[in-house]
């Protein structure tokens, strides 16, 4: 909106981002520079399955994929005139999540490793890295609670891209020790509201 009706900026407050891939994200790259192009309309129908359980009625992944990889991104930042430290006149923020162990998630469990040992994005939410979700003032990472077994062995640790928003694909949502992503959306109005927004 603020590229298109630059007016507008005085209208907006604020702009925060959660978890959002700014420059991309390596799990996008490697679906569309690894899989045959005459394989992305399958892939495309399973992940809008997911679309479907995520509330989207038409969704389209395969077009939001390919709009998500490294080389679109950099596109568009340059449209916006790479706004990296934020919109003229907006106080801009942007927080993240990671994965640092064992989750129950096994889709972004598997998007974690992916990104991990194929992208070189480590730490990662299973969907976009840290470093792409910085952007302007960076508030900082939401992990979790560690959870242990009897033994001591590391079970669960991290907040995957979709629990910090509070869905769940395979698990029910809020279902993420040490996260309650309620609780981390009211910090978020509570500390514009400090800023005077």
């Amino acid at each position: 909106m603020i590229m298109e009706n630059p007016e507008m900026a005085d209208k907006i407050a604020s702009f925060t981002t959660v978890s959002t891939p700014h420059r991309g994200t390596s799990l996008a790259d490697i679906v569309f520079g690894v899989v045959p192009d005459s394989a992305h309309p399958y892939l495309g129908d399973m992940v809008n399955i997911i679309g479907r359980m995520q509330g989207d009625p038409d969704p389209d992944s395969l077009e939001a994929g390919k709009n998500l990889t490294s080389e679109e991104m950099a596109a568009f930042n340059a449209l916006t005139d790479n706004w990296e430290d934020g919109i003229p006149g907006v106080y801009c923020q942007s927080y993240s999540s990671a994965i640092t162990g064992m989750i129950n998630d096994p889709l972004l469990q598997t998007g974690e490793f992916v990104m991990r040992v194929f992208g070189n994005e480590s730490p990662n939410d299973g969907a976009v890295s840290i470093q792409s979700a910085e952007y302007a003032d960076f508030k900082g990472i939401e992990y979790g609670s560690k959870v242990f077994d009897e033994y001591g062995n590391e079970l669960f640790h991290g907040v995957s891209h979709f629990a910090i928003v509070d869905r769940g694909i395979f698990i029910f949502p809020g279902n993420t020790p040490g996260f309650h992503a309620p609780s981390f959306f009211r910090k978020i109005v509570k500390d514009l509201k400090a800023r005077g927004f």
